[in-house]
């Protein structure tokens, strides 16, 4: 059976470290709205034109400069135009054959393009030029696991990817894609606080689902926060995996580079029964209100200025909870959607092809989660 690829939030968290220098090149440029949204106009169009006329104004006085061609690529990445992205892209991989994060970047347009073939033959150009790199590693895997018939190609490269990165994220989800691929590789369980727990109280196991804690973050700390949080099944997918402690906390706030600070975090897994379909849950507690809503208009901010996987959020109204302001962004392949409940911030992102299934999904979310 065709495996479909889980590419969740925390994969976002790598692609904006290693592809991060993908930021336009000219200010006082500033992406414009995605095509189709909300804030989308003549204005917004004749603001892009304009936009893209300069880049190829500059580019035909300067053909050489890799800087516009990924100056103009950014632009079209903005607004999801995936093959004058990849193209342009590609126009600035030429001029700098040496830069591993534009050949990431190159790779990762041609992807959302369709272009399936041309994006796995970058990454394994990138291995072969930096063996040693755990992101180029990864993303092979993770394409490959998506191709009939590649299936023992993409275990190799996630085995690689996790031998080369550690105990860390992006490990992380290299195990779980190759425990998908019935290659499991995963090692022990992980407590709440990211220490060894065992196998007995992984998500598999009996109650809610979620991880064990140790010591004091038991069933009266952590866990049964966890456990009250996470519900057992959501919109018709199964928790894997739910934890929070030290180990969330870090995560999330390495999802925004280190640049804040949240009171507590949590984090869970949901799939389906065969793995075709996933949601993935950062949940954070801010010290007040005002300052969840802060740190999303900051995010929001962040992600409108280009550089990173992700589309600018814009605003959507959810049946029946239309008090709840809601943001949905696209990347990865997913869909994103974002939200404030009193001190709680939660980002969701879902791989559900289905607009009925994924309103469902985030209707049962909104409700239950913050």
């Amino acid at each position: 059976m065709r495996n479909k690829t889980i590419l969740a939030v925390l994969i976002g968290i790598f692609a904006i470290a290693v592809l991060g220098g993908a930021a336009l090149i000219l200010q006082p440029f500033e992406p414009p709205a995605p095509a189709g949204s909300q804030s989308s106009s003549a204005g917004q169009d004749k603001k892009l034109q304009t936009q893209i006329e300069a880049y190829e104004s500059l580019i035909e006085e300067n053909p050489d400069d890799p800087k516009y061609h990924q100056g103009l690529a950014d632009l079209y990445w903005s607004v999801g135009e995936w093959e004058k992205a990849a193209e342009h892209y590609a126009n600035a991989l030429a001029l700098k054959p040496e830069d591993g994060e534009l050949r990431l970047m190159t790779a990762m347009a041609r992807w959302h393009a369709g272009q399936v073939e041309q994006a796995i033959g970058l990454l394994q150009e990138a291995v072969e030029r930096d063996p040693e790199d755990p992101t180029a590693q990864f993303y092979l895997g993770m394409l490959l696991a998506n191709q009939e018939g590649r299936e023992a190609e993409a275990v190799a490269a996630l085995r690689r990817a996790i031998e080369l990165a550690g105990d860390s994220e992006l490990a992380l989800q290299a195990r779980r894609r190759l425990a998908e691929l019935g290659a499991a590789e995963q090692g022990p369980a992980r407590s709440a606080d990211g220490s060894a727990a065992s196998p007995s109280a992984s998500a598999s196991g009996s109650g809610s689902g979620a991880r064990a804690g140790t010591g004091a973050e038991t069933e009266t700390g952590t866990e049964a926060e966890v456990t009250r949080i996470f519900p057992r099944t959501l919109g018709g997918l199964r928790l894997v995996e739910a934890y929070g402690g030290a180990r969330a906390k870090r995560e999330i706030e390495r999802m925004h580079g280190g640049k804040v600070t949240i009171e507590r975090g949590f984090v869970a897994f949901y799939s389906g029964a065969g793995g075709e379909r996933s949601a993935t849950f950062w949940v954070s507690e801010a010290a007040s209100e005002q300052e969840a809503l802060d740190l999303v208009r900051k995010m929001k901010e962040s992600i409108a200025r280009g550089g990173t996987p992700f589309s600018p959020l814009e605003s959507i109204a959810v049946p029946g909870l239309e008090a709840i302001p809601v943001y949905l962004t696209r990347g990865m392949g997913q869909f994103h959607y974002i939200w404030v409940k009193k001190q709680w911030i939660v980002w969701v992102a879902m791989d559900e092809p289905s607009p009925e299934r994924r309103l469902e999904l985030l209707k049962a979310a909104i409700v239950l989660v913050g």
